[in-house]
């Protein structure tokens, strides 16, 4: 993550003279500050990480959990929208019928069925034998 890498060079710069161990830890404050996401920042603090790349490794999961779950919400509403076109609201069919009227006018009448005249089978339609 390049927030991440940039909190830890701008810490590094900063404060030189900090242990290793003091500098990750102000490293890792200052980068969970620097998120915006709400989420984001409470995944970081229920990993409870150690260091700043755990606190990365968290935020990441976290941000793939959201985009995982936002792509799981669309498709649940896309699939809602789907189901909706298919209830019985008379105003839905309403609606239904006075496009299907326009659009006839400018494409004109839809074709025939040949499969609904016919009553009997052709002559030459034969069974098939059964055993």
């Amino acid at each position: 993550m390049e927030l991440g890498q940039a909190v830890c060079e701008l810490v590094l710069l900063a404060y030189p003279e900090f242990s290793e161990e003091g500098r990750d830890r102000l490293a890792r404050g200052h980068f969970t500050d620097a998120i915006r996401s709400q989420t984001i920042r409470e995944g970081i603090f229920r990993a409870r990480p150690t260091t700043l790349d755990e606190a990365i490794r968290a935020a990441l999961a976290t941000e793939n959990f959201e985009r995982m779950e936002e792509q799981r919400s669309d498709r649940r509403m896309l699939k809602n929208c789907r189901a909706s076109e298919t209830t019985s609201d008379p105003f839905l069919a309403q609606i239904k019928q006075v496009v299907a009227e326009q659009m006839n006018q400018y494409r004109g009448p839809r074709p025939v069925d040949m499969r609904d005249s016919f009553t009997e089978r052709p002559s030459w339609y034969q069974k098939s034998p059964q055993n």
